[in-house]
């Protein structure tokens, strides 16, 4: 998922250093990293359990992770927007 998100980055930059605007390419790589980073958070508390509640898992990084992984799908675009320019830009929707 990670290195599938970083190919995605890396076709939106290129897509911009030829000089076109990476509308649908940078709103793909924005709203699959997203997920995956909200799916890292979400395996990550499961795995480490009760300690993932308490701020002890991942020496207290998890707990502040978790708390805002919520908003990594709003942050630059919420995804519903941004699955709407790919629709439109991308499939022709």
């Amino acid at each position: 998922g990670a290195r599938v998100a970083r190919l995605l980055v890396f076709r939106a930059a290129s897509v911009a250093d030829s000089g076109r605007p990476p509308d649908h390419e940078a709103a793909m790589a924005k709203v699959f990293a997203t997920d995956i980073e909200q799916k890292m958070v979400e395996v990550a508390s499961q795995w480490a359990g009760r300690a993932a509640r308490t701020g002890e898992a991942f020496g207290g990084h998890l707990l502040p992770a978790w708390l805002i992984a919520p908003s990594f799908s709003i942050r630059g675009g919420t995804n519903e927007v941004l699955r709407g320019i790919i629709a439109r830009r991308a499939l022709g929707l």
